[in-house]
């Protein structure tokens, strides 16, 4: 197979793989966040976000996959997830 061949081959491959979304070509970062509210209450918030590969097929440098913020008020739990998914 010539180098070239071999190129696009690779090539396509990185393309597919970010474009299905490859879990493994994704890389997912999380944080807490203390946030202080105007009642004087604290408040801990948990973060997530996935960040898919670059044009070049890297992983976790590209656009952002899917995000999320967890956090218990009054007792009750609060999960706001968005995954919408971008193909350009």
């Amino acid at each position: 197979m010539s180098l070239t061949r071999l190129f696009v081959v690779s090539f396509l491959c990185v393309s597919l793989g970010a474009a299905a979304g490859f879990p493994f070509m994704s890389k997912t970062v999380s944080w807490n966040e203390e946030v202080l509210l105007s009642n004087g209450q604290l408040l801990l918030v948990h973060r997530d976000a996935t960040y898919g590969p670059d044009e070049w097929g890297r992983s976790g440098r590209g656009r952002l996959k899917k995000q999320s913020i967890h956090f218990s008020l009054d007792g009750k739990k609060v999960k706001w997830e968005n995954d919408d998914k971008w193909f350009f």
